[in-house]
């Protein structure tokens, strides 16, 4: 009878009897926790076996020995090393993953390390022009200290005579120095400038020997001239003057001496005392003392105490003392 009941209740469509539904509501219950169940199982294997992640941390410009007790904790360092014009030795210059990155922990982190400036090698400068020189250095970043120029005979004006770093002694071309070292530029100032010695009175031969000494030159003028002193063929003008700097090569010209300018002391007898001094200006004479009384009379010349008389020939533009009879 139940299995009758049963069968016409479904056929007739009047529904399954109540125990039947609370059947399938268990089932469906069962079925719904099973997969909270596995859902929470992934979801907690999924958080312990999760990697733990690091940040790069900024270490910059900290020192070698810091920067890896910031990254002991999490990270593993290895240590690059680079020259770098900016950052002192021994300090980090950048990090490999970049500062901010977020790395699974245990990552490998590199870090950059500064050897100090890039050194230059020191190019050869001897015989180059001051501007090639100081153009050349400061390429390399070096910089050009220009000292005061310093005479030689060989090396031409305005070119590197020799160069040095202060300091440094020792260094010379293709030595290593580092950005911002300072080089000395010696400047050649070219052949020392030659004294002009004193010839006057000398004799030509004699002066050409003196010259050739010195490396100069020598040059005589056309036309001789009268010297109060000096000896007939000696020199008795030098252009430049005597003392004066000249350079090496240089010519110097010298005028030869004929001698004194003689002029004849004019004769006092027969014309009157003041005539007879205007014949003397008038010759070329300096008139000095003059003493006694001017009279017609011939009075006693001298030149620096020495007595001259009319007829006489002495240097013109000498000083001559008259001295009149006082009676």
């Amino acid at each position: 009878e139940f299995r009758r009941v049963l069968f016409r209740s479904v056929a007739d469509g009047s529904g399954p009897l109540p125990f039947v539904r609370r059947r399938r509501g268990r089932r469906r219950l069962a079925i719904a926790v099973g997969v909270a169940v596995a859902l929470l199982a992934g979801a907690v294997g999924w958080v312990a076996t999760r990697p733990e992640h690091r940040t790069v941390p900024v270490v910059a410009g900290l020192v070698e020995a810091e920067a890896l007790n910031q990254l002991a904790d999490g990270f593993v360092a290895t240590i690059q090393r680079e020259a770098n014009d900016t950052v002192a030795a021994g300090a980090v210059i950048r990090t490999q993953p970049v500062a901010g990155v977020v790395v699974e922990k245990g990552a490998t982190v590199e870090l950059v390390v500064s050897t100090g400036p890039t050194l230059r090698s020191l190019p050869q400068l001897g015989g180059l022009d001051i501007d090639a020189a100081t153009a050349k250095l400061e390429q390399l970043g070096l910089v050009v200290k220009v000292a005061e120029p310093a005479f030689d005979e060989r090396a031409a004006k305005g070119s590197v005579l020799r160069w040095d770093i202060p300091g440094s002694p020792s260094v010379a071309a293709g030595s290593k120095v580092p950005g911002g070292t300072t080089v000395e530029l010696i400047p050649s100032g070219g052949p020392k400038p030659r004294v002009v010695p004193k010839l006057v009175g000398v004799p030509l031969a004699k002066a050409r020997v003196l010259l050739a000494g010195l490396q100069l030159e020598l040059s005589v003028a056309a036309a001789p001239v009268f010297h109060p002193t000096v000896k007939v063929g000696a020199i008795a003008v030098v252009a430049p003057a005597a003392g004066q700097q000249v350079a090496r090569g240089s010519t110097v010209v010298v005028t030869l001496s004929k001698g004194p300018d003689l002029v004849e002391v004019p004769s006092p007898d027969g014309i009157a005392p003041m005539k007879f001094v205007a014949a003397l200006l008038d010759a070329g004479f300096k008139v000095g003392k003059t003493s006694g009384r001017p009279r017609w009379v011939i009075p006693a010349l001298s030149v620096k105490g020495k007595k001259v008389k009319a007829g006489d020939k002495i240097p013109r533009g000498s000083v001559i003392d008259i001295a009149w009879p006082t009676r």
